[in-house]
Parts: structure tokens; C-alpha cells; sequence
């Protein structure tokens, strides 16, 4: 079986996820100096426009903050130095390809470890990354305190005791939560063309799994003839406003941290219910490398993204986060036999109903047992109705398949359409009606990748990934892993 040209699918894509349209407005972030964060916090704050501020661009439908000196410009300046020295050095970054031709290389780590893969960069991002948490610390600190105010006690009940604590308070989901590092490289290839440029994003809308991204706005880095660089704020980051409307976002050198709200805070307004003076919103946004007549420039960009811990219960299904997502990726259809205010299927990390399936990115230690069957990223189980000997007992191969096309999948290509099912080996084409059909596809905004986002710059053979160790028993490690995955390539 072929695969689908390349400009069919970017076609399906766009149909799906629309285009930044062309526009000379720009906006600028709501921004919240840290010297007035930290004096209004503590026994001897000082009253000032603080909290007005993080309610205005937090809790009230923007969704947007940027806080401002807090990290010296030397100091990140070293950050983009160290990364470069590992991009240039060695081969341990994590490389994905674009539509439009943009390579994207990428390191990672959870926020508590240090990373292992590059011991320049592990030094020097160590201090930004601890200030990155202290930002977003006194700024959940002071969102709780808001919400109180209001008479919102938000209290997400944990699985097990806590110490004799009830559960977790959004501080304390800040906090105690999953935290995953990314450091990202963006390049231009040989197939970066000013046409595909000018036709395609890099990154198209979508909003982040998680209630919350922390990140340095991206930095564009130009070595001049006499080799020195020059870092200057990225352009191409665009946003949807409450409105609907799209501005590309305008960042300066003062914009130290940007948290952006993500899927995850339709939970957050689960717990808080109905109130007209609060409104947690997801932020749709979209990356176009920019083109700057120079084909070797690097964009640099780092941010953390905040999940929920593993054992505080999800307010509308009543089980611990970790267990609803170990369940989804047990059963991808797991989420369409919930129940939510009268509607089959609740998303885990989703701000809107839509079919959800998990996915995540393989990497180097995550095999599929013998008992399972790896399809986009992901181990199915085997079924009664859907396994290779099902398959066989009827002339036909179990292979992952596109539902939109029957196209089959490439082994690292992004799409959540694909999905197990049984096809014919003589002219393999699709023969069982998968059940999420293209009439289900997310629309703007999405949690999870658009489809062919994003290709990968090898190609593996699918069985390669279906033998493999042992299945992890461990429900942190595996639901970790899965997490890991998703979040790889949805960070800007």
C-alpha cells in the first residue's frame, strides 16, 4: 500500500485546521513586572495592581501573561549558547520534520531530573529552569488567593491520603504536579522554500494538553562574518483572542516568562463550577518559522508544561487522573463509554467534548508486548475482535491504518487517524469500517496533534515496534511515558 502524496495530506490538514491568515496587527501580551509579583506576596505586601493584572489575564478569558525581568537576558543568552553546542556536537536531540520543511530537534526532560542527554546544556538550564518554577509558583499562589477571595475553595480530592490533607489546592497542582522540560531548536532544511513558507504554518492552531505552559518566548539567532551571534525575539507566534480573531503575537526582550492556559483547565472550572466573574480559557495558537533570508538562522525556544498529578481525582468521572488515562491507554474507545451532563465521552485533557485517543511519541526504551500491537505511537491491546490471529483466521494482516484514507502508517508520521484494524494482504486495502471516522476529526482548537503535523526524519518498519520487553507494570512510569509522547511536539 502507498502512501497518501504528501500534498494530500497537507490538503486534509488544512481543510481541518484553516490557515493564519495574513495580518500586519500584532498584540501585545498583558505583562506583570516579577518585582511586583514577589512585593505582593507575604506579610509586608504592598498594594498594588498585581492581582487586578493576573485576574485580568488569567482568570477572566485572555489566558496570556507574560512576566518581565525575571530572567537576565545574559542568562539566556547562555541557555541558547549551551543548546547550540549540543545541536552542533551531538546527535542526542530528538528530530522531527514539518510540511513546510522546518526541523525541529528537541530535548526533554521532567522538570524535577536533570537532563541526561547533553551535559553543557544540563549545567547552564539548570538556574533558568528553578526560576521558571518560582515564576509560576508565586503566580498559582496568588491565583489561589484570587479565587478564594471569590469564595472558590478549588480542592481537586486526592486517591490516597495526603499527609491528612484533603487534596490538592491549585497551588499545590502547580506544584505537585507532572512537569515536563523542552528544549527546542527550529532550522530550516533544504526543502525550506519561500512558497511552502508562504502556504503553510509550522505548527498549526491547537491548544496544549495540560492546564498550563510555561515558556521563554522563541529567540532567533543570526551569526554575523565575524561568528558572533545576535539572539532577537522571535516573530511568527500567533494566538486566537476570546473573540475569535488572530494576532501575531508581539514579544520583546522584557518578556522573560509567558504562561499559556491550556486544555487543562476545563477541569480546573469543573471543580470551581458556575461563576460569571471567572472564566479559565485555553489558548489557541499556531508557529510559522519565520523567513528571514537566512538559511541558517536557529530558533531557540524552551518551556514547561504543567500536568495534573497522577492521583488527584478528575472532578466529573471521580477516578485519579493517572488511572483515566491507564485506562485510555489500555482501550483508546475507554473515553466513549463515560458519562458527562447527559453526553457519551469525556476527554482527559480536552476543553471540549471530541474523540480522544492517547497517543505517544516512541522512543528509545518503549516497546509493545507481545500481547499488543503498536499503531501512531501507541500499544492497542489485543481483542476478541481485533488481533493478528483474528485477522489471520479470516485471509486477512492486522496493520494500522488511516481511517480518512486507508492509507497505511509509515511507522513515525503523526496523525490521530490512525488506528489498528484488519486490511487485505492481496491488494491491502481497508476492509473494516473504523468507527472514528473523519466526521469525528477535532476542529480548531485541538489537544492533540493536527494531523501530519509533523514527520519524523526516518522511517521505520512498524513491526520493528511491535516486538519489544516486557509491558511496565508501574502506573507513574507508564502513564508518564504516554505523556511524554504527547507533549513532545505540541510545545512551541
Amino acid at each position: 500500500m502507498k502512501l497518501a502524496p504528501l500534498h494530500l495530506l497537507l490538503t486534509q490538514a488544512s481543510i481541518v485546521f484553516g490557515a493564519v491568515a495574513p495580518s500586519e496587527k500584532v498584540w501585545e501580551p498583558p505583562r506583570l513586572d516579577y518585582r511586583d509579583l514577589l512585593s505582593s506576596i507575604g506579610p509586608d505586601s504592598v498594594v498594588n495592581d498585581v492581582e487586578s493584572k493576573i485576574k485580568d489575564a488569567l482568570l477572566t478569558g485572555i489566558g496570556v501573561l507574560s512576566i518581565t525581568n525575571a530572567i537576565p537576558q545574559s542568562r539566556k543568552n547562555d541557555l541558547y549558547d549551551a543548546m547550540i553546542a549540543c545541536y552542533s556536537s551531538s546527535d542526542t536531540a530528538k528530530e522531527v520534520f514539518y510540511p513546510d520543511g522546518t526541523k525541529r530537534s528537541t530535548w526533554a526532560a521532567p522538570a524535577s531530573s536533570s537532563l541526561t542527554t547533553c551535559d553543557e546544556l544540563s549545567k547552564v538550564a539548570n538556574p533558568v529552569r528553578k526560576q521558571v518554577g518560582e515564576v509560576v509558583s508565586y503566580v498559582a499562589l496568588l491565583m489561589e488567593a484570587l479565587l478564594v477571595k471569590q469564595g472558590h475553595k478549588v480542592v481537586f480530592p486526592a486517591a490516597s491520603a495526603r499527609d491528612g490533607v484533603e487534596g490538592y489546592s491549585l497551588r499545590e497542582l502547580f506544584s505537585e504536579g507532572e512537569q515536563l522540560d523542552h528544549f527546542h531548536i527550529y532550522s530550516n532544511t533544504e526543502s525550506s522554500s519561500g512558497s511552502k513558507k508562504a502556504e503553510l504554518k509550522t505548527i498549526d492552531w491547537h491548544t496544549d494538553y495540560g492546564f498550563a505552559l510555561a515558556f521563554l518566548p522563541g529567540h532567533i539567532m543570526i551569526e554575523d562574518d565575524s561568528y558572533t551571534r545576535k539572539y532577537t525575539p522571535s516573530k511568527g507566534f500567533f494566538i486566537q483572542l476570546p473573540d475569535g480573531s488572530t494576532q501575531e503575537v508581539s514579544f520583546t526582550e522584557e518578556d522573560d516568562v509567558v504562561i499559556l492556559l491550556g486544555d487543562g483547565v476545563a477541569h480546573i472550572k469543573d471543580a470551581i463550577k458556575n461563576d460569571v466573574d471567572i472564566y479559565l480559557r485555553a489558548v489557541p495558537h499556531a508557529f510559522v518559522m519565520p523567513d528571514i533570508g537566512n538559511r541558517d538562522a536557529l530558533r531557540m525556544w524552551y518551556g514547561r508544561m504543567m500536568l495534573f498529578p497522577l492521583d488527584a481525582i478528575h472532578p466529573t468521572l471521580h477516578q485519579s487522573f493517572g488511572s483515566v488515562q491507564m485506562a485510555m491507554n489500555a482501550d483508546p474507545s475507554y473515553h466513549l463509554s463515560t458519562q458527562h451532563e447527559g453526553r457519551t465521552g469525556y476527554p482527559l485533557g480536552c476543553s471540549s467534548l471530541q474523540a480522544l485517543s492517547p497517543r505517544l511519541l516512541a522512543d528509545e526504551t518503549m516497546n509493545c508486548t507481545s500481547d499488543q500491537f503498536m499503531c501512531w505511537h501507541t500499544c492497542f491491546n489485543n481483542t476478541e475482535d481485533l488481533s493478528p490471529d483474528v485477522c489471520q483466521s479470516r485471509n486477512l494482516e492486522l496493520a494500522c491504518v488511516s481511517n480518512i484514507d486507508g492509507t497505511l502508517w509509515d511507522g513515525e508520521t503523526h496523525g490521530k487517524e490512525f488506528e489498528p484494524a484488519c486490511i487485505s494482504p492481496a491488494d491491502e486495502t481497508l476492509t473494516e469500517e473504523v468507527t472514528d471516522s473523519a466526521e469525528n476529526a477535532t476542529i480548531v482548537p485541538s489537544a492533540t496533534p493536527n494531523p501530519d503535523e509533523a514527520m519524523s526524519s526516518t522511517s521505520k518498519n512498524t513491526n520493528e515496534a511491535t516486538s519489544g520487553s516486557a509491558k511496565a507494570s508501574n502506573l507513574h512510569q507508564s502513564v508518564f511515558t504516554v505523556i511524554v509522547g504527547w507533549i513532545l511536539f505540541l510545545a512551541l
